[in-house]
């Protein structure tokens, strides 16, 4: 009689064991991946020597390195994936294959013609990227991944403007170079896509001039496109005895545009005059001073 007790408290420990073992095994099972692809091979357009040729080109013809960076929209505190593509040695530039359980996720993109030195990798919110020379391209989408595969096409947009002064006059005998000073924000934040304030006051220096020639235009990529700032220019001479100065007040620079301050530094004429190129092309806003 006490035999059947015993042996209905052994089926009963088994059955809930094995139970117990079927939802840890449900807990435990993976999450399905679905295949997340881009194709990051497009851009706004490109412009070559002043003129504008397509309105969407292939990533190659402009750009060395693309970055792809995704982060969780809720509840994530920081990136997830990251996938580095370099030019010269990744089969299929611009093509993005990724594999992600469902869910709603920030997708980055980061194209450039030169290497990025730092990308600070934090949470989404707090995550950035540092620029210097050369071109660089964006782009941030919020998607939802769920059972059907993300197949997305992205046309990166360039972030920087430029900014380039051409003096007009001929080299003094007794100016052997040049400094250009303005406001320059080098950090972009990801989630804000603005530039990190406040900006720092970066210096061009221009030397080896020669007496008697037009001084040669000086460029500079200029990520602060959203406050108006001076750009000081100055002369001196090889023992950097301040020669002249000119001081451009209230300049900006937009988002894909060449802003081109022009003029006359030493001659009787001393004005100066402010352009906006369009989309790097004939588009032209002039500012004289």
């Amino acid at each position: 009689m006490k035999k059947l007790p015993l042996l209905a408290c052994v089926v009963l420990l088994l059955f809930s064991c094995k139970k117990s073992e079927s939802l840890d095994e449900n807990n435990l099972k993976e999450p399905e991946l679905i295949p997340v692809s881009f194709s990051a091979d497009d851009f706004t357009q490109e412009i070559k020597d002043g003129t504008k040729i397509s309105d969407t080109v292939s990533a190659k013809n402009v750009i060395r390195y693309l970055y792809y960076y995704v982060f969780e929209a809720e509840g994530g505190t920081g990136k997830i994936r990251e996938i580095r593509q370099f030019k010269d040695t990744t089969a299929n530039f611009g093509q993005i294959k990724d594999l992600l359980p469902p869910g709603t996720y920030h997708f980055v993109f980061i194209g450039s013609v030169n290497k990025v030195q730092t990308i600070n990798i934090k949470s989404f919110s707090s995550s950035y990227f540092y620029i210097t020379t050369g071109d660089y391209f964006y782009k941030r989408r919020t998607l939802t991944v769920s059972q059907s595969p993300v197949n997305e096409d992205i046309i990166l947009e360039r972030i920087i403007g430029k900014l380039t002064v051409k003096l007009k006059d001929k080299v003094p005998q007794n100016v052997s170079n040049m400094r250009y000073y303005f406001k320059f924000s080098p950090f972009y934040y990801f989630d804000g896509q603005t530039p990190v304030y406040p900006a720092r006051n970066p210096n061009i220096f221009q030397a080896r001039l020669s007496p008697g020639t037009l001084f040669k235009p000086v460029s500079s990529v200029n990520v602060n496109t959203k406050m108006p700032f001076d750009v000081v220019i100055r002369a001196f001479t090889a023992d950097n005895v301040l020669v002249k100065e000119k001081i451009v007040r209230d300049v900006t620079v937009s988002r894909n545009r060449e802003t081109v301050l022009t003029g006359y530094l030493f001659s009787s004429e001393t004005s100066f005059s402010v352009s906006i190129n369009d989309q790097w092309s004939d588009e032209t806003n002039v500012i004289e001073f």
